[in-house]
């Protein structure tokens, strides 16, 4: 990131949260996390369809949110709660 869109960039406030509980406790379990299939499924809980439009802001890293948080998942270091419904 060599522009002035630098200063801009941060990570969501559940990443902060979900950082700050793995400093602090001996086991993670994440619920509500952004995951890769999240275009299934609706943006808020209280919504039963994914008729919901999720958009993702540009100070917001959203893909390397997922990325890290299945990174995190697949070494054991978390356990994401990945909501898994055919197609």
């Amino acid at each position: 990131m060599k522009d002035w869109m630098w200063k801009i960039f941060r990570p969501t406030n559940g990443a902060f949260a979900l950082f700050l509980a793995l400093h602090t406790c001996d086991l993670v379990d994440a619920y509500g996390f952004i995951t890769e299939d999240y275009k299934k499924y609706s943006n808020y809980y209280v919504d039963r369809k994914p008729d919901t439009k999720v958009i993702f802001y540009a100070n917001h890293d959203y893909s390397l949110e997922i990325q890290t948080w299945k990174k995190l998942h697949d070494a054991k270091i978390i356990w994401l709660y990945q909501r898994k419904q055919d197609s």
